[in-house]
C-alpha cells in the first residue's frame, strides 16, 4: 500500500516538474528560436538571444561561408548565445548551428542560408519625408582593427543593436552623429558611458573606443545617422523575374 502511494506521489511530482520546466520562460524562448535564417552575402547579422545555451558548429559545414565575431569557423566550434553573436557572411552556402543546453544536450538546430543580394530597379516618383530623432540612431555595427592588427567589436561587446538611439555620452546630450564622433574622440580611448534608448526603454552601457589603424581615430564600431529618410510611393522592378513591386 505504501509503495503504491509512493509511486503515485512520485509520478505526480514528476508531472508537475515536467510542466513547470516546459512552460518556463527560458524553455518558451528556446521554442521560439528560428529554425532558419537567411543572410545576404556581404551582410552582418547580430544574434542576441540572451539565453543560457551554447551553439555548436556542425562538423559538415563549409568553414568559408561565415565568420563569427570576426573569427573563421575553424577558430571556434562552440559559441555562447548568452552574449551577442556577430555573423558575417563571406560566401554563399549553408551553415548548421546546433543549440546545446548545458553544453551537451541538443535542443534545436538553426540553418543559416547565405544567398546573393537581390537587386531591384526603382522607378516612379518619390515624395521626400524625413523622420528626425534625438541623438544618433544606430543603423549597423562594424569591426575596428587596431594598429596591432587585432579586430575588435566594441559595440557588440557593449550590447548595442541596430535601432538603438544614443542620447548621451558621459552625461552630455548627443546632438547628432558628428557630435557623437567628437565626444568619443574627446576621451582619448578611455571607457565611455552611453545613455541609450531601445523600444522606448532607457538604459546605460559602457563601451571602450578603439584607435583605428586606418585613420588614427577612436571608433566604437557603429554606423549611425541623424535621421531616417522615408519616401512616398515607388515602383521596383525585379530584373530576374520581371515582377513589379509597389511600396511606400
Amino acid at each position: 500500500m505504501k509503495k503504491r502511494v509512493f509511486k503515485k506521489t512520485f509520478g505526480i511530482l514528476l508531472s508537475i516538474l515536467f510542466l513547470l520546466f516546459n512552460y518556463s520562460p527560458i524553455v518558451q524562448d528556446i521554442v521560439r528560436l528560428p529554425a532558419e535564417l537567411q543572410i545576404f552575402q556581404g551582410d552582418t547579422q547580430i544574434l542576441d538571444f540572451k539565453l543560457p545555451i551554447q551553439a555548436k558548429i556542425s562538423d559538415s559545414n563549409d568553414v568559408n561561408v561565415l565568420k563569427f565575431n570576426g573569427d573563421s569557423l575553424t577558430s571556434h566550434q562552440v559559441y555562447d548565445i548568452g552574449k551577442p553573436l556577430a555573423i558575417e557572411s563571406i560566401n554563399q552556402g549553408n551553415v548548421d548551428l546546433d543549440f546545446m543546453l548545458f553544453g551537451f544536450i541538443p535542443i534545436k538546430k538553426l540553418t543559416i542560408h547565405v544567398t546573393s543580394p537581390k537587386k531591384l530597379i526603382p522607378g516612379g516618383n518619390s515624395i521626400g519625408v524625413s523622420l528626425y530623432t534625438n541623438g544618433a540612431l544606430i543603423v549597423g555595427t562594424s569591426e575596428v582593427t587596431d594598429d596591432k592588427g587585432i579586430t575588435h567589436f566594441p559595440a557588440i561587446d557593449a550590447g548595442l543593436l541596430p535601432g538603438d538611439i544614443i542620447e548621451k555620452v558621459n552625461g552630455v546630450t548627443v546632438k547628432d552623429a558628428a557630435h557623437l564622433t567628437k565626444l568619443v574622440n574627446k576621451v582619448k580611448g578611455k571607457s565611455v558611458e552611453l545613455g541609450c534608448k531601445r523600444d522606448n526603454r532607457l538604459f546605460v552601457t559602457e563601451i571602450y573606443p578603439i584607435l583605428d589603424a586606418s585613420d588614427k581615430k577612436f571608433r566604437i564600431g557603429l554606423w549611425v545617422r541623424d535621421s531616417t529618410a522615408g519616401v512616398g510611393t515607388l515602383t521596383f522592378v525585379d530584373p530576374d523575374t520581371k515582377y513589379l513591386v509597389s511600396g511606400s
